[in-house]
């Protein structure tokens, strides 16, 4: 005898028909309609986030979304879920669909008035959003810059990996020789420090210059690429990966050798410029320039090279 289970499966609803169905009432909804309503649910959690916390058990405001409570004490996932749900799933979601209808609305009209003006109001709120989210915990703060700067990274190394279609490995060398470049200037020029001594020139110009000294640093680091290039211009595959790799850690012995540098313990000191708003407009005008560029006559050439070496 044989079971004809093929029809029953074919006949069950399965888990993505019903997410496709659950999604459905928030498919019209625009971007701006999903950052308003993650702005209104931080600003509630800001009101009532750390009574609540303490109502569910926790000791204080889920950092992370619970991850970290989650991790140390597993009994508290139940708490976590709850608070995860009441402050963020819930009023995000009847927010949106509350305001789908003027969401839409007011983005048209948006994109009526200019491309410039839709992209400003969409990046306000979410700067705005994430402000506040941070500004619960010092740590929030520190997550939110580090993701700002991976996305930085994540994105130029999508140049060289995803559009010229080339495998590198050098990209955190680049990154160390720029890091350690920005470092020694600003220490050296607006920080008395033990290592340096004496700053030589006022402090209260650094903030002013770190614009520049960051532009600098990428020069640096555009300089250590340059140093891979040449070496490197009539290899392709495994062979480009491994001189990128070379490069990585020759660069990494470099600074754990270098005691002027602070060796392996790392160089410290630096004034804590990169504010959340510093980070937040480079990383934007670090993805404007990467947008521009694969757009451009050389960026479509570099989607050439990945579809066919010969071009």
């Amino acid at each position: 005898m044989t079971v004809q289970s093929d029809t029953l499966l074919v006949n069950r609803p399965g888990w993505k028909a019903w997410l496709k169905k659950r999604w459905e009432p928030f498919a019209a909804v625009p971007m701006l309609g999903w950052l308003f309503g993650a702005l209104i649910a931080v600003g509630l959690e800001i009101l009532i986030g750390t009574p609540l916390a303490r109502l569910l058990g926790l000791s204080k405001v889920p950092v992370l979304f619970g991850f970290t409570i989650v991790l140390k004490e597993p009994l508290l996932i139940p708490s976590v879920i709850l608070y995860v749900l009441l402050i963020y799933i819930l009023p995000i979601g009847l927010i949106t669909r509350l305001t789908t209808r003027l969401a839409n609305r007011l983005a048209a009209r948006l994109l009526d008035v200019s491309m410039v003006a839709s992209v400003f109001v969409h990046l306000a709120l979410l700067y705005a959003t994430l402000h506040l989210w941070s500004s619960i915990s010092d740590y929030r703060v520190l997550m939110v810059r580090l993701t700002l700067v991976a996305v930085m990274l994540t994105l130029s190394l999508n140049v060289v990996n995803g559009y010229m279609g080339e495998f590198s490995c050098s990209h955190p060398g680049f990154m160390a020789l720029g890091a350690y470049a920005a470092s020694v200037f600003t220490i050296v020029l607006f920080v008395q420090d033990n290592r340096f001594g004496a700053p030589l020139l006022p402090p209260a110009l650094g903030p002013f210059a770190f614009p520049l000294i960051l532009i600098l640093s990428g020069a640096i680091s555009a300089a250590g690429a340059l140093l891979v290039a040449i070496p490197s211009f009539r290899t392709r595959g495994d062979y480009l990966a491994i001189i990128s790799l070379a490069f990585m850690f020759i660069v990494k012995s470099l600074f754990e050798n270098l005691e002027v540098v602070g060796g392996a313990r790392g160089l410290g000191g630096q004034p804590h410029w990169a504010s959340l708003p510093i980070v937040f407009i480079w990383t934007i005008l670090c993805i404007w320039t990467i947008n521009n560029f694969v757009r451009s006559t050389l960026g479509k050439a570099l989607n050439a090279v990945r579809d066919g070496e010969l071009a």
